[in-house]
């Protein structure tokens, strides 16, 4: 995982293909609705999150579905 400073770093900069290629993949699997419920930057820090994983998706993907998940729950007591 990198770290605060690193994705702090790389926070105002541009979205690369691997990262827009991950962020539709998170799309697909999630659906629009939960990634739009989430912020762009929370979903974009946890793209950048996991960049240093060697398959960096599925921690992806599994940390934004907790997060979403988590919120969800929140939301709903």
């Amino acid at each position: 995982m990198s770290t605060p400073e690193e994705r702090a770093a790389q926070e105002p900069l541009p979205m690369n293909d691997v990262e827009r290629d991950i962020l539709a993949k998170l799309t697909a699997d999630l659906g629009q609705d939960a990634i739009g419920k989430l912020s762009f930057t929370l979903v974009l820090q946890c793209i950048r999150g996991w960049q240093t994983e060697k398959d960096r998706y599925p921690e992806t993907l599994t940390n934004v579905r907790r997060i979403y998940e988590f919120r969800e729950k929140a939301r709903s007591e």
